[in-house]
């Protein structure tokens, strides 16, 4: 994954956002740059490849400033930017659903009414009925 968290933020007139910690905020001009186009190529592959390597730390990996101001960012004309924008931008939005989706499915899990039954079999089994089952197991991650 990209070693970074990148956004686009809109700030409405009059209002300013604080940056601090490794928190940097990079203007872009948008008559030369779609600020998405940048978004996508730093979740890239490559654009993760370029922030790794200017990253500094092992416990606590950040960025310096000079670090960032090297990083050569690829940019093809503006229409073809806006392309590459639509598609990262349709992409999420399609992530976003499946998200969705796999939300409501986890939810519909709780509501499945199978497992009463199947109480009611386990109360009935008695130790020496039990039934092995051979390479199965159930595994529980406390986190």
């Amino acid at each position: 994954g990209t070693p970074a968290k990148v956004a686009v933020v809109s700030v409405p007139e009059g209002r300013k956002v604080l940056a601090n910690g490794n928190l940097y905020v990079i203007e872009l001009d948008e008559t030369k740059v779609n600020p998405y186009f940048v978004k996508a190529y730093l979740e890239s592959e490559n654009g993760g490849i370029a922030l790794s390597r200017i990253m500094v730390g092992a416990v606590m990996p950040n960025i310096p400033v000079d670090g960032l101001k090297k990083i050569i960012i690829p940019c093809p004309e503006k229409d073809k930017q806006n392309k590459i924008a639509e598609k990262y931008l349709a992409k999420i939005d399609e992530i976003k659903v499946l998200k969705y989706k796999l939300s409501k499915a986890y939810k519909g899990l709780n509501v499945i009414p199978v497992f009463d039954k199947l109480y009611e079999i386990c109360i009935e089994l008695k130790n020496d009925t039990a039934i092995p089952i051979k390479n199965t197991y159930l595994i529980l991650l406390f986190i």
